[in-house]
């Protein structure tokens, strides 16, 4: 009897451990997802596009731009910033606002 309440309370334990992950996996926010994978594709409205964002990129002196991407909402943009610094950011496909900055 006391070798089944014991893998009876293993079971329970493994299930609730299995659910608990599931849940966390299921709710990126709390799995310690970064704020801008958190920012990105909230904005309601009309992605602006592509030429408006390097227009604005080109107006805040950046000096190159290797690539720009769309993913999830957010332009990811790689390049040479105004500082001469190799830059990658994150900008909000609607409203154009920096999200993030590495």
């Amino acid at each position: 009897m006391k070798n089944s309440l014991m893998t009876a309370s293993a079971a329970l334990a493994l299930a609730a451990g299995v659910l608990t992950a599931g849940y966390l996996i299921a709710e990126p926010g709390l799995a310690g997802a970064s704020d801008y994978e958190e920012s990105c594709g909230r904005t309601s409205g009309e992605q602006q596009p592509m030429e408006a964002l390097l227009e604005k990129l080109r107006a805040e002196g950046w000096q190159r731009i290797e690539e720009v991407e769309l993913e999830e909402g957010c332009y990811e943009v790689e390049g040479l910033g105004p500082d001469g610094r190799e830059t990658e950011l994150y900008i909000d496909a609607v409203t154009l606002d920096l999200v993030k900055q590495d």
